[in-house]
């Protein structure tokens, strides 16, 4: 079982449903229990962000926020808190325009790859990059979407 807090801040109609990000989560979490946050926030926000995080004053895509203790969220105490991740709409459409991919393929993607960073996967090393990358297009796969980096090669 998991437990997905959508949280949007900014006004735009492109932003996929609630039950797709409860799917993309599930399908990624593989019948984990957990629960996360995922807020869509501005361009503004997310420079803000990626400057006081990663020390890089410009905007993307998503930012994942894994918590590595046993914090645990007022809403559901039962379920461990993997963490938040934030999305920015304007870089994530514009990123899928560079790729020529599906804007929805793209949404997909962007949020399981950021879920599997909070379950505790990174893409710093290559062996670890070409790990990540496979479960990413398993992943898409099973939800009947095109591999990620099949488009890109």
């Amino acid at each position: 079982m998991h437990w997905l807090e959508l949280d949007n801040s900014i006004d735009s109609t492109d932003i996929p449903h609630k039950e797709l990000f409860d799917l993309w989560v599930a399908t990624t979490l593989g019948g984990q229990d957990a629960q996360l946050t995922i807020k869509i926030i501005s361009k503004e926000q997310m420079i803000e962000l990626n400057s006081q995080y990663r020390q890089k004053k410009q905007a993307t895509d998503v930012l994942s926020f894994p918590y590595h203790d046993d914090y645990q969220q007022e809403i559901n105490p039962s379920l461990p808190y993997l963490g938040d991740i934030a999305i920015c709409p304007d870089v994530l459409q514009e990123d899928a325009k560079k790729l020529d991919c599906e804007l929805q393929d793209h949404w997909a993607h962007i949020v399981i790859h950021s879920v599997l960073h909070l379950l505790g996967y990174d893409h710093q090393l290559p062996e670890d990059q070409q790990e990540m990358e496979q479960l990413e297009s398993k992943i898409m796969q099973d939800l009947k979407f095109n591999d990620p980096w099949e488009i890109n090669k």
